[in-house]
């Protein structure tokens, strides 16, 4: 999946003119709409229930400054069970701010640190609690309206199922690597 993501973006990056020298590289375009595809590889006790696995996220963006923008999203996670593990379904919806150099250069590093609503279900039963998100990456403005990224982030949370009188508390945790492409509008 990843090589097909890489080249999607290589032909996107072809056929895109670049930004010009002198261009804005879209400083003038508030929001940014996108999405990604990445690979959440898990760690702490979500490792004992999966293994990497494939994900989507939407997002949208609104920049507050060229240097700082308010970020939503949306990540679901395609839960690649460990054998014997029952049905897994993981999603989370969460918002952040996202920090980048101001400037014209088309490859831009940003960093950016979300608080999210995690929700899983299986048939073992059902949690959602508040997590985090923590990561950064860099962008590519391929023109003033379209901009590729590839980031690398950690995000993590705690669940807890109840169920027979028992109540297990589970640390929820994964390295999240993605490649995304955003319009901005």
């Amino acid at each position: 999946m990843r090589v097909a993501i890489a080249v999607v973006v290589l032909l996107l990056a072809g056929t895109v003119a670049p930004a010009a020298a002198g261009d804005d590289a879209g400083h003038d375009r508030k929001v940014a709409l996108g999405g990604s595809l990445g690979v959440w590889f898990p760690t702490s006790d979500a490792d004992d229930v999966a293994d990497a696995s494939p994900a989507f996220r939407p997002s949208l963006t609104y920049w507050l400054h060229p240097a700082f923008g308010m970020t939503g999203a949306f990540d679901y996670v395609v839960v690649n069970e460990d054998e014997n593990i029952p049905d897994i379904t993981y999603y989370v919806f969460s918002v952040g701010g996202r920090l980048t150099l101001p400037g014209t250069s088309q490859v831009k590093p940003y960093g950016e640190a979300l608080v999210g609503w995690h929700f899983e279900s299986s048939d073992l039963g059902d949690d959602d609690s508040i997590g985090f998100r923590f990561g950064g990456g860099v962008s590519y403005a391929f023109n003033a309206a379209l901009l590729g990224s590839a980031g690398f982030s950690y995000s993590t949370t705690t669940l807890e199922f109840s169920g027979l009188g028992i109540t297990v508390e589970r640390d929820i945790a994964a390295w999240v690597l993605d490649l995304g492409i955003a319009a901005r509008l």
